[in-house]
């Protein structure tokens, strides 16, 4: 049985490909996957790391040098990897990256391209979804203040 603990950040849809996934790789259900089979895994999971990001998910997935990936550093690493930002100075300085003039507006294409490369995947329908509301005024920008404050809503 995969031991569940606390209360995750990791959405229940997630964590179900989670489990379901690791029942794949744990077939004599040993407790334990063999840390060969971590890239593997983390691109199941739609995580492309390289070379020194799949190292820092090693040392952080087994931390004792046992050889072996368990069910809880495994959600421990997604729940790290999936880390929300949570604040509205930390969205800003995400979407400072796309505001080349500095005029804290985004043009809608490049916004729209962006959330299609985040290391989660969307479907045209979540993008067109997520677009109407960052571009609500339909003007072919997003207003990062305004889009920013509508889903990171103050925590007062």
């Amino acid at each position: 049985m995969i031991p569940v603990e606390k209360k995750s950040n990791i959405p229940e849809e997630t964590l179900q490909d989670m489990q379901n996934l690791w029942r794949v790789f744990d077939l004599k259900k040993t407790g334990k996957v063999d840390i060969k089979e971590l890239k593997r895994m983390m691109c199941a999971l739609d995580f492309q790391l390289d070379a020194k990001e799949l190292a820092l998910v090693k040392r952080q997935i087994d931390p004792d040098s046992t050889g072996f990936i368990t069910f809880v550093n495994l959600r421990l690493v997604m729940e790290d990897k999936l880390k929300e930002v949570d604040t509205y100075e930390d969205l800003c300085e995400q979407f400072k990256k796309l505001d080349k003039d500095g005029d804290a507006v985004i043009p809608a294409p490049e916004f729209k391209q962006y959330m299609k490369n985040l290391g989660v995947k969307l479907s045209e329908e979540e993008v067109a979804i997520l677009m109407e509301e960052a571009d609500a005024r339909g003007d072919g920008v997003v207003e990062m203040e305004t889009f920013g404050q509508k889903i990171c809503p103050s925590k007062d």
